[in-house]
């Protein structure tokens, strides 16, 4: 992935992703308004940050993706494993999911993370896209394999064709857990060191299921960029015991989509 600056803006792009009628965008935190720990490109309403830092930096990078002012909601993440049409589901506000999926044009998807894991999707032989949000509990209930089968069953995506891009998140060098969520999880993604609490390699599982799901190796591009080690570009909800901003990661088909002013829970950690 390459960090791209547009406006002043700041965000991670995937060269998988890249097509003249695909946006996307991991957002940093660099670009925006916001002063403090939410220093500067805070797009979460829900951190305490003031409502109109937010609504100027979510225009900011509107501005710097080449999308229109917001207009839609997407889901409330909860921490499960729901992924929403969002055919379905397009004038519903209120709905809890953690995976939203579309081939309408016009539309852009987008997840919050301030460690969990970010995955666009795109399926381009069937014009479909992604955005999910992978936490532990995500991808302990298998929300990366969900969104693949959705895409399956709304779409008729074939999975080998379908590209995918993790983003900046909590990397196994800082994730630490405790006994209860290691067990959640398969040996192969626990780190386990000496006189340390266990760590969690959220990249290696959601990778996996991506894997088990049928897309290809080299269909699956990785940041491998830790949101805890670096405070430059990041915003980490563990690292500033939860006093800070967050990203958006931003997916969208068409030259006049719709940035969705995005109603995200805060994340929970453990």
């Amino acid at each position: 992935m390459k960090i791209s600056d547009s406006h002043g803006v700041q965000f991670l792009q995937s060269e998988l992703l890249a097509d003249a009628a695909l946006i996307h965008g991991f957002s940093t935190r660099l670009g925006g308004v916001s002063r403090g720990p939410y220093a500067s490109l805070n797009l979460w309403h829900e951190s305490g940050d003031p409502t109109g830092n937010v609504l100027e930096n979510r225009s900011r990078l509107a501005t710097a993706l080449n999308i229109d002012p917001p207009e839609l909601s997407t889901a409330r993440q909860v921490h499960g494993d729901q992924v929403i049409d969002v055919r379905e589901s397009f004038c519903d506000r209120s709905f809890d999911a953690d995976g939203v999926v579309t081939d309408q044009a016009g539309v852009v998807l987008a997840v919050g993370t301030a460690d969990c894991v970010p995955i666009l999707l795109w399926d381009p032989e069937h014009h479909a896209i992604g955005a999910v949000h992978a936490g532990w509990k995500g991808a302990a209930l298998g929300i990366a394999r969900r969104a693949i089968r959705k895409m399956i069953d709304a779409f008729g995506s074939r999975p080998g064709g379908i590209r995918a891009a993790i983003g900046p998140a909590a990397g196994p060098c800082c994730y630490e857990v405790g006994p209860y969520v290691a067990g959640k999880f398969a040996p192969d993604y626990v780190v386990r060191l000496p006189g340390k609490r266990p760590h969690l390699d959220l990249w290696a599982s959601n990778r996996h299921q991506l894997l088990e799901a049928g897309l290809t190796d080299a269909h699956i591009d990785m940041a491998n960029l830790c949101t805890l080690c670096h405070p430059d570009l990041f915003f980490s909800y563990r690292r500033d015991n939860g006093v800070t901003g967050g990203m958006l990661s931003v997916i969208g088909l068409g030259e006049q989509a719709t940035l969705s002013p995005l109603h995200v829970a805060r994340p929970h950690v453990s």
